[in-house]
């Protein structure tokens, strides 16, 4: 269902207390729930957006984006997005999450960010629709309490999405997992089954409950089951490197796809003085060959020819860099050892290049 509407930024106090009643409207949200006039506001007139849809001259949906700065960045706090009931599915989500992304662009952010439910699967649907969507981080019961008819009675765990504001966007391409494959699925009773004690190297999905909603009618503590299940797969998963890229339908089960880390790779070269230099990258033969041009480093510009001797993969560039630095702390002797050994190197695969 299309329909025909219009987005703009609110900025009147008028403005503000319409969205107050469609609030509720999108989340049954008692008094204290609900954002106030004079926050959004503030939030519209220091560096944030409060942005709405319009079908008819009536506000139908709404965004509320917050000025944040987290970690030396700063970004796009979109703190409320939502649209009425009787318009879900016509398109207007999507409209005002380009238009926020346009806006956002303009103001000088460089990405946009938001929290959501990660069992709620209507939400996970329509925020990996959006090109270049992904997710990194878990939050484990982030609200605290909450009252409102949705949220009411588990934990108010979230993912953060992570958006791009600037740059063109292009969907993910993600392979599709089997069920098989899956670090959470659920079993023939219906009960979350994990394979996080396990080594997760080849997962690549984490499965979640068809309908929230249903299943807290008619079993809740199935439902605060699979709550913990989801919780201790993204922060086992996330810890080791991997992002949550995608969500599809495998053999109708709904499943986040989860994409490995970039691997980072431990190298040793041996120079043409019988010295050794060690080095990490994402690849090593074309690093090789930046050191056999003389443009790798000052050291291997100077002692040419070079010969590979050993490499070790690793789950991402920390990892690598720790056995980096641990390797180069070794006497010559040992080094050699090492490589002579073909065995790992702190956690390491040894590669055969």
């Amino acid at each position: 269902m299309s329909v025909g509407h219009c987005t703009r930024l609110l900025r009147s106090p008028a403005e503000m207390q319409e969205t107050v009643a469609l609030q509720q409207e999108i989340w049954h949200s008692p008094g204290v729930e609900v954002m106030p006039v004079h926050a959004l506001l503030a939030t519209s007139k220091n560096g944030g957006q409060v942005l709405g849809a319009f079908v008819d001259g009536a506000l139908v949906g709404m965004t509320v984006g917050l000025a944040a700065w987290r970690d030396g960045q700063r970004f796009l706090l979109s703190h409320m997005a939502g649209v009425h009931p009787r318009f879900q599915g016509s398109g207007i989500g999507t409209a005002l999450k380009l238009r926020q992304r346009e806006i956002a662009r303009d103001a000088g952010y460089r990405s946009i960010r938001w929290t959501f439910d990660p069992l709620q699967r209507g939400n996970a649907n329509f925020n990996f629709r959006l090109p270049g969507v992904s997710s990194v981080w878990y939050y484990v019961d982030y609200y605290g309490e909450m009252e409102d008819g949705i949220n009411a009675g588990l934990p108010s765990d979230r993912l953060e999405a992570h958006w791009p504001a600037r740059g063109r966007l292009r969907r993910t391409l993600t392979a599709v997992p089997s069920s098989d494959e899956l670090l959470l699925r659920s079993n023939q009773e219906g009960q979350p089954e994990s394979r996080v004690s396990a080594d997760i190297e080849g997962v690549t999905g984490i499965e979640i409950p068809a309908s929230l909603t249903a299943l807290k009618e008619k079993d809740p503590s199935l439902a605060l089951n699979w709550r913990l299940a989801v919780r201790e797969a993204f922060v086992a998963a996330f810890a080791r490197g991997f992002r949550a890229a995608d969500f599809i339908s495998i053999e109708e089960r709904p499943v986040y796809v989860l994409a490995a880390p970039q691997p980072w790779y431990l190298y040793v070269l041996q120079c043409s003085d019988g010295s050794l230099y060690t080095g990490i990258s994402v690849d090593v033969m074309r690093r090789l060959g930046q050191h056999q041009a003389g443009k790798g480093a000052a050291y291997t510009a100077m002692r040419r020819p070079l010969r590979l001797l050993a490499c070790w993969r690793y789950a991402g560039q920390g990892a690598a860099r720790r056995a980096e630095v641990g390797f180069k702390q070794l006497p010559r002797a040992a080094k050699i050892d090492q490589i002579a050994s073909a065995s790992t190197w702190q956690d390491g695969k040894r590669q055969c290049m």
